[in-house]
């Protein structure tokens, strides 16, 4: 009979049916399992890698070319609050290290041996998230896998043909150098001849038009060719009697006219150039800025410098602070927000014009020693008298401290790795 039969192969085909679902079952759980576990990782990894970005970029904006720029750029490196495996856990002690090129030799903050080249932070961080289903296939079960994350930011310099729209203050820093514009231009890399803590002329003292006792404007009678004695950096210059002398060349090139300042003489525009960081034009290296240069407007914008200053969380100088070089340490090493500091282009006056040959940053002065009070510092100068700031390093953007002198004259901080 065909019944019996056709009953037993019936039953054996189920048999098989239940076999294969069984062994796909167990097939379709791992491979669910496998899924869930790379997917935890795969959250990590993106968890950690947003933490190392955001430190390394935090670093690199604090670095400035000394030791005390690296301490604050560690500090901000691990001072950063975040958290991975699902918010559960917080992050916390990253390794950071340092370097003067993104593929050289990395060391940590103490162990930096030369401050002035660095540029670039590395960031890591390492986490061991659970795995639950995984070990339930390997012979020897591990239980935790390592998920390493890694960032590298650097203060990248601007290129040659980098255009600057805005941000700039309407005055200009004049760099020590000599010869072509484009000697002058590789003096970027050693801040424009300029010394860091220094204080240095934005906008010079008026012109003698007599030129009593100006004789003919050489040697350390130049100082006689102003109406009022220039700031002190630059008069340091000039009594080193080198060939590079800003002193010098604001007397040989830009004569009554002109005293450093670029745009309208207008108060409401003033106000747009200083606190509002517009400014009159795009400009970039090599720009003749001399159509724009004017005699400026000198009480109205030292009432506008004193406006943005007392912006500043830090609008003073502690008692302590007894020479520019303190003040400047004194402010990068206290709580600010960056107003004070004043980018500005760095022009090289000479016989062809007034080049643009990088870009500088400013520190303000004020006359208070406490918090709580207003600085009149600007306004308490006649129109005879210069402006003074300090010269903090090359200009960075973003950051709220001076830069490392690289030889594009200033540039942005940016992830590379």
């Amino acid at each position: 009979m065909t019944v019996p039969r056709t009953t037993t192969r019936r039953n054996s085909q189920r048999g098989m049916v239940l076999m294969t679902m069984a062994i796909c079952a167990i097939a379709l759980i791992g491979v669910m399992g496998l899924a869930v576990d790379l997917g935890h990782i795969f959250i990590v990894k993106n968890e950690t890698q947003s933490y190392v970005d955001a430190a390394a970029l935090a670093a690199a904006l604090q670095m400035d070319g000394t030791s005390a720029g690296l301490t604050r750029a560690n500090n901000a490196a691990t001072s950063l609050s975040a958290a991975w495996n699902f918010s559960s856990t917080t992050l916390t002690s990253p390794t950071v290290e340092y370097a003067a090129a993104a593929t050289g030799t990395w060391y940590t903050s103490a162990n930096v041996p030369d401050p002035s080249t660095v540029i670039y932070a590395r960031v890591t961080k390492t986490v061991a998230p659970n795995i639950y289903f995984v070990p339930m296939v390997m012979p020897t079960p591990v239980y935790t896998q390592n998920v390493q994350s890694q960032a590298i930011a650097g203060q990248v310099p601007f290129d040659s043909n980098t255009v600057i729209g805005n941000g700039l203050g309407p005055f200009t820093g004049v760099a020590a150098c000599s010869g072509s514009v484009s000697s002058c231009e590789d003096t970027a890399s050693s801040n424009f001849g300029l010394t860091v803590g220094n204080e240095y002329d934005i906008q010079w003292p008026q012109f003698n038009n007599t030129r009593k006792n100006c004789g003919n404007g050489n040697g350390k009678n130049i100082s006689n060719c102003f109406n009022a004695p220039p700031c002190d950096g630059d008069v340091t210059i000039n009594n080193g009697n080198g060939n590079a002398n800003p002193m010098q060349e604001v007397v040989d090139n830009w004569g009554s006219k002109t005293n450093g300042y670029w745009g309208s003489t207008g108060t409401s525009t003033l106000n747009a150039y200083i606190l509002d960081i517009q400014q009159l034009a795009a400009l970039q290296k090599g720009t003749d800025i001399t159509p724009d240069l004017s005699s400026g407007n000198k009480q109205g914008t030292a009432n506008i410098l004193d406006d943005r200053v007392n912006q500043d969380s830090h609008n003073y100088d502690a008692t302590t602070a007894t020479t520019s070089a303190l003040k400047l340490s004194n402010y990068f090493s206290s709580a600010h927000n960056g107003r004070r500091l004043m980018p500005l282009p760095m022009v090289y006056p000479n016989p062809t014009g007034t080049q643009v040959v990088g870009y500088g940053v400013y520190l303000l002065e004020s006359d208070q020693t406490s918090t709580g009070n207003t600085s009149g510092y600007y306004a308490g100068t006649n129109g005879n008298q210069p402006y003074c700031a300090i010269y903090a390093g090359p200009w960075v953007l973003g950051s709220t401290n001076g830069g490392v002198a690289s030889a594009g004259g200033g540039g942005r901080v940016r992830l590379v790795q």
